[in-house]
C-alpha cells in the first residue's frame, strides 16, 4: 500500500493532507480527469466502439498521425473504431461476418492478454459461487469491489476499444464484462459512514 501510494503521488495522480499522525489522500485534477477517461472502459457493459474499420495509408509515406483509439497492425495499417478522414487514407468497414487472419487478431489482442481474460473469467465465476454461501460485512464488500474492479481494469485497459468481433476467438473480454457487472450488483457500493461504523465496531470487539 505504501509503495502504491508513493507511485501514485509521484505520477501526479494523488495528493495528501496530513492530520496529526494520519494522512488523507485525494485525487488531483489530473487523477480525476484520467479516472473519468478510464471509467467507461471499465464499467461499461459492452465496448463503446460499435464499428471497426481497416485503415490503410501509403507505405512509402511516414506513419499516419492518429490520436484515436484502435490497434496498429503495421506502421501504415490500423484497425480503428471510426472512419478516419484524410487525403490518401483508405478505410473499409469490418463487419461482424468478416474473418480476420490470426496475425491481425494477435496484434489487436496479444495471446497473453487473451489468456489473462480467460483466467479472470474463471476467478470471477468462482467468486460468484462463493458469494452465494457467505454473508459479508460492509468492509469485506468494499474490499471485494476494489479487487474485482482492479482485476478487470488490468485486462480492460490493455485492450483497444473495439467491438468484440475483431478480437481473437479465445478473447473472453465480454464474459468478463458480464461477470463484473453481475458481481458489482451483488456487492453494492458502501457508504463511507457505514464503513467507518463497521470498522470501529470490529476494533472494539476484536
Amino acid at each position: 500500500m505504501r509503495v502504491a501510494l508513493h507511485r501514485l503521488r509521484k505520477d501526479g495522480w494523488i495528493d495528501s493532507q496530513r492530520s496529526g499522525r494520519t494522512s488523507a489522500y485525494h485525487l488531483t485534477p489530473f487523477g480525476r480527469a484520467r479516472s473519468a477517461e478510464a471509467s467507461p472502459l471499465i464499467y461499461a457493459k459492452s465496448p463503446q466502439a460499435q464499428e471497426a474499420w481497416l485503415v490503410l495509408t501509403d507505405p512509402a509515406l511516414p506513419a499516419m498521425e492518429y490520436d484515436g483509439t484502435g490497434a496498429w497492425l503495421t506502421a501504415n495499417t490500423l484497425i480503428a473504431p471510426a472512419e478516419p478522414t484524410g487525403e490518401g487514407v483508405y478505410a473499409s468497414l469490418i463487419g461482424p461476418e468478416a474473418t480476420l487472419p490470426g496475425w491481425m487478431t494477435a496484434r489487436i489482442c496479444a495471446p497473453e492478454l487473451a489468456r489473462q481474460s480467460r483466467d479472470l473469467v474463471e476467478r470471477l465465476r468462482a467468486l460468484r459461487e462463493q458469494l452465494e454461501q457467505h454473508s459479508l460485512s460492509p468492509p469485506q464488500i468494499a474490499a471485494l469491489r476494489v479487487l474485482v474492479v482492479h482485476s478487470w481494469r488490468r485486462v480492460a485497459l490493455k485492450a483497444p476499444d473495439l467491438p468484440g468481433h475483431v478480437f481473437p476467438k479465445d478473447w473472453a473480454g465480454q464474459a468478463c464484462r458480464d461477470l463484473v457487472a453481475d458481481l458489482l450488483a451483488q456487492l453494492p457500493a458502501q457508504r463511507l459512514n457505514i464503513l467507518e461504523q463497521s470498522v470501529s465496531e470490529t476494533r472494539r470487539t476484536g
